[in-house]
């Protein structure tokens, strides 16, 4: 009988192990936002999650990257430095004068 009691255990202690390796195990998700990567515990993220985070953000015709880096633990916000770089704008359309550059240089490399 100590010898089916001992053996439970050591199935239940492994068990355990295995389901806590699944919870805590990361698992990285690339996101099409921009370059997003994200880092969460495989038990569906709600253990950790941490987000280098590379998104376009359109603001007022003109487009930016919001940058920075978010982690969250149990679904509290522990550390979050993200931000939007306004320091580097890309225009969201092109201007006249690059398509009239880009509709050139095409039409060039077709008649070559």
């Amino acid at each position: 009988m100590k010898n089916g009691r001992r053996l439970f255990f050591i199935i239940v202690v492994v068990a355990v192990i295995a389901f806590a390796a699944f919870l805590f195990i990361p698992r990285k998700r690339e996101l099409k936002d921009g370059g997003t990567t994200r880092y969460e515990s495989c038990g569906f993220g709600a253990f950790y999650c941490v987000e280098h985070r590379h998104k376009i953000h359109g603001e007022n015709g003109v487009v930016y990257y919001e940058m920075g880096t978010l982690v969250t633990v149990l679904g509290t916000e522990i550390y979050n430095d993200v931000h939007v770089d306004y320091d580097n704008p890309m225009p969201a359309c092109p201007s006249p004068e690059d398509v009239d550059r880009l509709n050139s240089a095409i039409e060039s490399a077709r008649s070559e």
